[in-house]
């Protein structure tokens, strides 16, 4: 005997006697969608030592900005956030071969700012710089 399978949707307008705009309809995609969001585990905080284990969950990309990743000698190093033209905006984390945090800070419109910290490729902490606008400052 054949299972028929049957389509579903979370809301019919037809089967209450409401109507539903466009908006209506978006609703439960936009809930579950803001409720995947809200429910996302925090990130370790990039400026201290540790290991990069995945590097697609490093980061978190702001609205406007999208996800990128670089290599060196072919293998990836290196998660960023860069607006459409290509201009890094946001988190950037770098890592040695052995995957210990190597550089850790921010960009803003494609330069750095704010505090960029650096590691050793033991993992030990080894400066800290903060820039403004791409310039460092004396801390």
């Amino acid at each position: 005997m054949a299972m028929q399978m049957q389509r579903t949707s979370f809301f019919n307008p037809s089967q209450t006697g409401a109507t539903v705009g466009p908006a209506g309809r978006l609703a439960p995609l936009l809930a579950l969608l803001l409720g995947a969001c809200a429910s996302s585990p925090p990130l370790p905080p990039i400026d201290q030592p540790g290991v990069v284990t995945d590097a697609n969950a490093a980061i978190r990309c702001e609205r406007g900005t999208v996800f990128a990743a670089g290599q060196t000698q072919g293998r990836l190093s290196a998660v960023w956030c860069e607006r459409p033209d290509g201009r890094r905006h946001g988190p950037y984390l770098e890592w040695w071969e052995n995957h210990q945090k190597k550089g850790a800070g921010s960009y803003r419109d494609g330069v750095r700012h704010g505090t960029w910290t650096f590691f050793l490729p033991s993992g030990q902490r080894d400066s800290q710089i903060e820039y403004v606008n791409g310039e460092a400052v004396q801390r």
